[in-house]
């Protein structure tokens, strides 16, 4: 990636965006499919915290949701049947139990997220997310790991962009910026 015409504040989230996908990356071809789905789902919160309405202190549910709505749901291919109530739940179940099950009495319209690798449009891969949503009712969905990889990775630019959007129309944002994690070489 040419970063020669980045200014600082897009320099530093492209280092976050690639450390991060880069670890996700790194997780999931090694097949640590729980531990990838960690590092994919605080990217969320974190990304959804920056693109928050500056008086934001904390990531919460609606500052992911946000997020997902503006920079992740735009990119979902037609397999990829996830909204941000789905991924919420998802989130949750992964980074509070690592498992695919949330709190349903506190998110009630969110869908339990399954996961796959191999293709959707397969036969398959078809048939898996149509039982799946025959499960309890329809409160399962089944998603291929690579197709919600490949909406995360198209995400991250959007991310990018809206975030430098942002900080144009209102230097606050920046300082935000400056309290993601980040290696420091001595």
């Amino acid at each position: 990636m040419d970063r020669s015409n980045f200014s600082d504040r897009q320099l530093q989230l492209s280092k976050y965006i690639e450390s991060s996908s880069g670890s996700f990356k790194i997780l999931l071809d090694n097949g640590y499919l729980g531990q990838a789905l960690i590092v994919m789902y605080s990217t969320m919160d974190a990304l959804g915290l920056l693109l928050a309405p500056v008086e934001q202190e904390t990531a919460t549910g609606a500052t992911f949701k946000a997020w997902a709505i503006r920079c992740f749901l735009p990119h979902a291919n037609a397999e990829l049947d996830v909204n941000d109530s789905d991924l919420w739940g998802a989130r949750c179940g992964v980074l509070h139990t690592f498992t695919s099950e949330f709190d349903s009495s506190r998110i009630k319209t969110a869908r339990q997220v399954q996961y796959f690798s191999g293709d959707s449009k397969s036969a398959i891969g078809k048939a898996l997310s149509a039982a799946a949503k025959e499960v309890d009712g329809g409160k399962h969905i089944m998603v291929s790991i690579e197709d919600i990889a490949a909406c995360f990775y198209r995400s991250l630019s959007s991310s990018v962009e809206e975030f430098t959007k942002m900080c144009d129309a209102n230097p606050a944002h920046e300082a935000r910026l400056g309290k993601i994690l980040q290696a420091i070489r001595m």
